[in-house]
């Protein structure tokens, strides 16, 4: 449905909007002017907006396909969260094959130019594909992959907490969706993050020692290094992701609620 689009738009939005603002005010870049921050920040926001609406409406429509009696809130949190992990790869994979599109959209209208060959016009697809699928990332792992997990976790984490905090008799309402998204927030980087620092010290290994093997070189860069390595910068994760996660979940669950009870 269109509502639950919007919701999920509107939500990833903000919640990029206030990740990127909260990192740069962390990071306290002087040197960038203010007015080109913001831009940045919002120009990147703004390319969230469909990848949440798809996320979101593929959330809502597999968790109603998941559900016996039509309650959203009664699926069990193992099948929520394979409805989430689902949705949130067919969302970031949809929107990353239209970034990549338009990143060999040249080629296209020069290859339609100049009557290319078919060979020519479909060797176009192949690079689009590629780039979504294959691009490096240290073990070898799909581009999209970073943004599934830590979505998939944030979502079901969000509602598993609602309905646990609800069921415990707290009063629904936006500070429950808050603190949902806020725990939602933590949790996620708590599990995914030493997943992006993994991928991060074994493609920086690869580049310095070329090692052939990504699992190989993170071993060495793990035993250099020590377990630590993993969870360094952590804080600036958490500070960015519990109040991002925090206003999705206000966002997004309350809009959903709100149209689901509507209808």
């Amino acid at each position: 449905k269109w509502q639950t689009a919007m919701a999920g738009g509107f939500a990833a939005l903000g919640a990029r909007f206030l990740a990127g603002s909260v990192e740069q005010l962390l990071k306290a870049d002087l040197q960038t002017p203010k007015l080109r921050a913001v831009s940045s920040t919002m120009a990147a926001a703004t390319r969230m907006f469909p990848t949440g609406a798809i996320c979101c409406t593929c959330y809502v429509n597999l968790l109603s396909l998941a559900s016996t009696d039509g309650d959203l809130d009664s699926v069990r949190p193992a099948v929520r969260l394979g409805c989430s992990a689902t949705a949130a790869m067919a969302a970031s994979a949809s929107t990353q094959l239209l970034d990549a599109g338009r990143t060999h959209l040249s080629a296209a209208r020069v290859a339609l130019r100049t009557i290319a060959s078919p060979q020519m016009l479909c060797g176009i697809g192949g690079p689009i594909l590629k780039s979504v699928l294959c691009r490096p990332m240290g073990l070898g792992l799909p581009a999209f992959l970073p943004f599934v997990p830590v979505t998939a976790i944030e979502m079901c984490a969000i509602d598993v907490v609602k309905k646990a905090s609800t069921d415990a008799g707290c009063a629904p309402g936006p500070g429950l969706l808050l603190f949902s998204g806020a725990v939602a927030g933590a949790v996620s980087q708590t599990l995914a993050f030493p997943l992006g620092a993994a991928c991060r010290l074994a493609s920086v290994k690869q580049l310095t020692s070329g090692e052939a093997s990504g699992i190989r070189a993170l071993g060495t860069a793990v035993a250099a290094r020590g377990p630590g390595a993993l969870f360094n910068g952590i804080s600036l994760a958490y500070a960015r992701s519990m109040p991002a996660v925090g206003l999705n979940s206000l966002v997004r669950v309350g809009l959903v609620s709100n149209f689901i009870s509507c209808c």
